[in-house]
Formats: C-alpha cells, structure tokens, sequence
C-alpha cells in the first residue's frame, strides 16, 4: 500500500481548495471517499484547517500583522540565546 502524501508539499499545497474538497468527498487513487461519513461543513472545515495548517508551515514575518511583529522578534530572539547544559539548568 502507498504512503499518503503529506499535506506539505507542493503538488497538494497548489490544488484548489475544490479538488481537495472533491478528493475528501469521492476520493482518489487508494483513498476512499468520505462524502458519506463527514458533512458538508465539516469538510469544508478541514479544507480550512489544512490550509492553515499548510501556510503556518511556509509563513513569514509579513504573515505575522504588524501589531505582533515585535513580540514575534523577541520570541525569536530568546529561542536562539544558548541554553545551559548543566545539572543547574
């Protein structure tokens, strides 16, 4: 059986949101369809979840609204200073 291709990469980030959509609905290659099991809605939350999912994973400082970009910066800031190694922690 194949492996399930991440929501990541690029060919299934670029889809329409309709193809996933139809995809989640009828299904493709060895996935099935799961237009009987999950309402409408709930598919088109998930579409939504997944392409949040998918643009926090390819985000950039310009994503982040200029309100919060500082906050972001220290965030980044104390995430690189060197930790300690110690037993003193």
């Amino acid at each position: 059986m194949g492996t399930a291709l991440s929501l990541h990469v690029p060919s299934v980030r670029e889809q329409p949101v309709g193809q996933l959509f139809n995809t989640i609905t009828n299904g493709v290659r060895k996935m099935p369809a799961y237009g009987s099991q999950i309402s409408v809605e709930d598919r088109w939350a998930i579409l939504l979840y997944v392409r949040t999912l998918q643009r926090s994973r390819n985000a950039t400082l310009d994503d982040v609204p200029p309100e919060f970009r500082d906050q972001f910066a220290l965030r980044q800031q104390d995430s690189n200073a060197p930790r300690r190694t110690d037993a003193r922690g």
